[in-house]
């Protein structure tokens, strides 16, 4: 088969570009480290990178999203510290309240103390994380759950708290709703024992109780009403404190499953990484030997190449 010179110029000129295209990736990876930069490099390891790297994406925000949640938890278990701490000082002062023998000096300083008690529990109830959410808000973190009209708190918090994906498999609330922790708490009113009552109607009726004078006329009957009503607040805020550290020992709970979660997540993470090196590093062995290869072959057509450049014979082949 006859050859003409422009075929074999174009021919071989194509091989010795490929052969330095070759070269210059090779290069590049023996610089860099890094075999897998394209899917043309190697489409079968690089699809195999491309679905590990997704893994390792999702794993990488889940730890994220544990680290936030676990924040915000923290931020939750101090305000439910406050709240077991502020309900344990009216236990006790209630304990001192629960006498036939108060007398109005006492009443005076009871009710005092009953106020600023109350105060700190709106205060807690409306405690907010670092990024300024509310915290027992339960869906809306914007505006403060529990609001203060003419002595009454309400709540108007919105539902359950958000809940966040921290592994593959499980989710969890990032917060405990306030309805829970400050509404729903059983009465112990004998009157009505089925009936829920808020931690602050506790508080309103005992300081309503408190704020009626004991007169000389009829201290037996006031303070026998204000035994009642005392007794009565010292049973809900028992009731109340234990729905407080059982909302602790759920918090508690969850982050303890967030640090499980953290290791075993950083454990994969590893795995995943290692992977990925596997198929993105470059086998330098293999690497260096194929760029001499490919060295010596280029310089073995230019010099084949510019030999034949020489010959006159090209000058009859199909001029």
């Amino acid at each position: 088969m006859r050859v003409s010179s422009a075929q074999f110029f174009a021919a071989s000129s194509a091989s010795m570009q490929n052969t330095q295209s070759n070269l210059l990736t090779l290069q590049q990876q023996i610089a860099s480290g890094i075999a897998l930069t394209s899917a043309g490099d190697n489409p079968s390891a690089f699809g195999q990178m491309a679905q590990l790297q997704q893994t390792q994406d999702a794993n990488d925000q889940y730890q994220s999203n544990r680290d936030t949640t676990d924040a915000r938890l923290t931020s939750v278990s101090s305000a439910l510290t406050n709240l077991v701490t502020t309900l344990q000082q009216g236990k006790q002062t209630l304990v001192g309240a629960n006498t036939s023998l108060m007398t109005e000096s006492q009443r005076v300083g009871v009710l005092a103390q009953v106020k600023q008690q109350y105060q700190q529990l709106l205060s807690t109830a409306n405690q907010r994380d670092a990024a300024g959410v509310a915290l027992f808000g339960g869906a809306n973190g914007t505006t403060d759950p529990f609001t203060n009209t003419g002595g009454s708190v309400q709540y108007v918090g919105s539902g359950q708290p958000p809940v966040v994906q921290v592994s593959q498999n499980i989710s969890m609330p990032n917060s405990v709703s306030g309805d829970s922790v400050f509404v729903r708490i059983p009465n112990s009113d004998a009157s009505n024992p089925n009936a829920n009552q808020s931690v602050f109607k506790t508080y309103e009726k005992l300081i309503t109780a408190l704020s009626t004078p004991i007169n000389a006329a009829t201290q037996a009957t006031d303070v026998a009403n204000l035994q009642k009503a005392v007794q009565t607040a010292q049973g809900n805020l028992d009731n109340a404190y234990q729905v407080a550290l059982q909302a602790q020992v759920t918090v508690g709970t969850q982050q303890a499953q967030l640090t499980t979660l953290n290791s075993s997540g950083s454990n994969y993470g590893e795995q995943l990484k290692e992977q990925i090196s596997k198929l993105q590093s470059v086998d330098y062995t293999s690497a260096i030997s194929q760029f001499s290869q490919q060295q010596v072959s280029l310089q073995a057509a230019q010099k084949t190449f510019t030999a034949m450049q020489g010959m006159s014979l090209f000058q009859y082949i199909n001029p």
